[in-house]
């Protein structure tokens, strides 16, 4: 069974540390499941995929604390949810559902690309982006 709470959990966690962490996080976590076939629905597997990104960023945290800050907090546990909630109402307000996605904010207006487009590289994300400030 799969759940991807303790990820969203680690994620909320660590970019209050440092928001450059939260890119950082999701890399190493889908190629924890995806590649490496660790167990990323659990809070242990989790977090030291966190620690080990944190670490790399200059930040010293133990995967024992982690995880158990994953367990138990219950400020980070609403805090979480509140995020979750805002970007349900984003998604809402733009009409689109799943993930992936991705929103590009042209001249202050939020337009929903296709989260497709994050799984044909680099190139083409920069060429579907520069299509819409042409448009813009």
């Amino acid at each position: 069974m799969f759940s991807s709470a303790p990820a969203t959990l680690a994620l909320q966690a660590l970019g209050e540390r440092d928001a450059k962490l939260e890119p950082a996080f999701l890399h190493a976590v889908q190629i924890a499941r995806y590649i490496d076939g660790r167990d990323t629905a659990r809070k242990e597997d989790v977090a030291k995929v966190a620690v080990a990104v944190a670490g790399e960023n200059g930040i010293d945290l133990t995967a024992e604390d982690f995880a158990d800050r994953l367990r138990s907090d219950a400020e980070l546990r609403q805090r979480t949810l509140d995020r979750i909630e805002a970007s349900q109402g984003r998604m809402n307000q733009l009409g689109i559902r799943g993930v992936p996605q991705l929103v590009a904010v042209i001249d202050g207006k939020p337009t929903a690309l296709d989260g497709q487009i994050l799984y044909h590289g680099p190139d083409r994300l920069i060429a579907a982006i520069e299509d819409l400030t042409v448009t813009a």
